[in-house]
């Protein structure tokens, strides 16, 4: 398990960075440009901890990400009430706001510790960052798209969620790429 040293600098992570391709498209222009935009922030979190940033340096990349994941994460529920889901699929609406509240809230204690020095598993922090943005876009963000893009409760039977990360064959075709 990495951590930081007296001078602030980390280890290099073990984990691999982001690939964009067209496996992450919602289909929700607005919304793809925005994920697009997450995952080089979280390739930047990666590169950060290759390069050995220092604490200072990693601090400004995760309040980035924080700022535009919050940014992001609103636009997406603005979207999501003005395509009235809060009506039609008020318990997928719940949930998804529930991932975006437990992230935010994940980011804020990842800040927290940082901006105290606490030692920070960096393979594990990468991990997680990557690990939940793949899923959420992959399963949540997807499913979200589906509704808006159908507009109709015709589209419940498309609500129904599977996590990636649980299966074996999607794993293993997750866009990662090796480290460098």
């Amino acid at each position: 398990m990495a951590s930081q040293n007296q001078n602030g600098s980390v280890t290099t992570p073990q984990a691999q960075r982001i690939v964009w391709d067209d496996s992450f498209l919602t289909g929700v222009a607005l919304i793809d440009d925005q994920h697009e935009i997450l995952v080089n922030i979280i390739n930047d979190v990666h590169r950060g901890l290759s390069e050995k940033y220092d604490r200072i340096a990693m601090q400004r990349i995760l309040l980035e990400l924080r700022g535009y994941t919050l940014y992001h994460f609103n636009v997406e529920e603005q979207l999501m009430d003005k395509h009235g889901l809060e009506a039609t699929h008020p318990e997928e609406l719940q949930a998804h706001q529930r991932e975006h509240l437990e992230f935010s809230e994940w980011l804020s204690q990842l800040e927290l510790d940082i901006s105290q020095h606490r030692p920070i598993p960096q393979d594990a922090l990468l991990g997680h960052l990557q690990q939940w943005l793949l899923i959420h876009i992959l399963s949540t963000d997807k499913a979200m798209a589906r509704l808006i893009n159908d507009g109709s409760d015709n589209a419940e039977h498309q609500t129904e969620l599977f996590n990636p990360a649980d299966d074996a064959a999607t794993r293993q075709t997750l866009p990662l790429a090796p480290a460098v």
